[in-house]
């Protein structure tokens, strides 16, 4: 008696290796999409730091045009909803003192620390 040896070849249908293909190509741009997320989650945490310099800079920290600018930055840096619907318009109250004397830091000395030039 001999033994045949069979052979199945398999094919996989033209449609499931589209949707495949489909299917990696979305779990690219997730990926993609969740770098880029990140990214302009640390963007509203610098900008936190940058408007609270400026802010105080100003003179204008307290205002509440300011602290709604800092609340929806802090929510949109840990994927929070956005506390106010809009910021504008925004219009704090001008500074009764000088911007280069309401902190006690100079622009040039803001931009030597921030590698600003």
């Amino acid at each position: 008696m001999t033994k045949r040896r069979v052979t199945v070849r398999w094919r996989v249908p033209a449609d499931a290796e589209r949707r495949r293909r489909v299917l990696v190509d979305v779990l690219g741009r997730s990926v993609a999409m969740g770098k880029k997320l990140q990214e302009l989650r640390d963007l509203c945490a610098e900008n936190i730091e940058i408007i609270g310099v400026l802010a105080e800079m100003a003179g204008v920290l307290e205002e509440k045009a300011t602290l709604q600018a800092l609340d929806n930055n802090h929510a949109a840096a840990h994927a929070l909803p956005l506390p106010h619907k809009t910021l504008l318009p925004f219009e704090p109250k001008k500074a009764s003192v000088p911007a280069s004397t309401s902190c006690g830091v100079t622009v040039f000395q803001l931009r030597e620390a921030t590698g600003v030039t």
